[in-house]
């Protein structure tokens, strides 16, 4: 019991309290062209190509026995050989996950669990060697890593969805303001027709009822001072015709500015599309026609 106590204080606690960090091997880390420096360069490269590896997918295979896997995990566990294990380059453990972070990547630690265990089942030292000492503190800090970046992703994709459910109710927003705008708009035109056509309509009856007023005038004068009825006849006629024109292309134009029409149908004829003012003006004209003629047989 006394020997195994011993064992497991050295195991956990030797390195903290038996060992000391000379200053050979702090400026051996700091610097970059030191042997240990590139030892760690082998080591990073060689990390980083097993997770790139693993999250492409079809290179590595889940079962126990992948021989490219224990090639690979070998080969790390070779250029970690000589990596003090209190300097673990932990900023580039997190880039390396940080640069390949997939789904995926915990079935590649337990993988990488599995075969530590396997190969420190197989020490005979109570003692284990220092490449698994920082290939396990590696796989805990890319673990961290890991956590961190699904957080990271999970608060972002929460701000994401925030945000763009703000933006779809800033659109709601903006589509309703716009019909409304148009609809609006619609009506302000309709409104600016209507008056326009109001106003037409209202100077077209002023016109013809001053326009009846003199006619009706006019024949009174006429018949007062014994004038004959086809003369009586043709000046009416030839009022009433100045007045049905008149009185047409008034109502025309106001239909015009005000984007209406005065047409019945689209017919092309005449007829068809202005029957009341066309059959005005041909019965204007036929009593005109009449009383030149009555006047002119009255001569002979």
């Amino acid at each position: 019991m006394a020997e195994f106590s011993s064992v497991f204080f050295a195991r956990r606690w030797g390195n903290q309290l038996g060992m000391r960090i000379s200053r050979e091997e702090t400026l051996a880390y700091l610097d970059s062209q030191s042997e240990e420096s590139k030892i760690i360069r082998g080591f990073l490269k060689q990390l980083e190509s097993m997770v790139q590896n693993w999250v492409a997918g079809g290179h590595y295979q889940l079962n126990d026995s992948d021989l490219l896997f224990d090639t690979d995990f070998k080969k790390l566990l070779t250029t970690m050989q000589g990596i003090h294990t209190e300097f673990i380059p932990y900023s580039e453990v997190t880039r390396i996950i940080y640069n390949n972070n997939a789904d995926g990547l915990d079935a590649f630690f337990m993988k990488l669990n599995q075969k530590i265990m396997e190969n420190v089942k197989l020490e005979d030292s109570p003692e284990i060697a220092n490449e698994y000492v920082v290939l396990i503190k590696s796989v805990e800090h890319m673990k961290l890593a890991n956590k961190q970046m699904d957080n990271l992703y999970k608060k972002q994709q929460d701000k994401l969805n925030q945000q763009q459910e703000k933006i779809n109710v800033l659109e709601k927003n903006i589509s309703k303001t716009k019909k409304r705008y148009k609809k609006l708009n619609k009506m302000k035109g309709s409104l600016y027709g209507d008056f326009i056509a109001i106003l037409g309509i209202f100077a077209a009856v002023i016109f013809t009822l001053f326009g009846g007023l003199l006619t009706v005038s006019r024949v009174v004068a006429q018949m007062a001072n014994g004038d004959r009825i086809y003369r009586i006849m043709i000046s009416v006629s030839l009022l009433g015709i100045v007045l049905i024109g008149l009185l047409f292309f008034l109502l025309k134009a106001v239909a015009t500015m005000s984007d209406k029409s005065i047409s019945i149908n689209d017919s092309k004829k005449l007829y068809d599309r202005y029957p009341f003012f066309m059959w005005s003006l041909t019965i204007m004209m036929g009593v005109f026609v009449l009383g030149l003629i009555v006047d002119f047989l009255s001569h002979i």
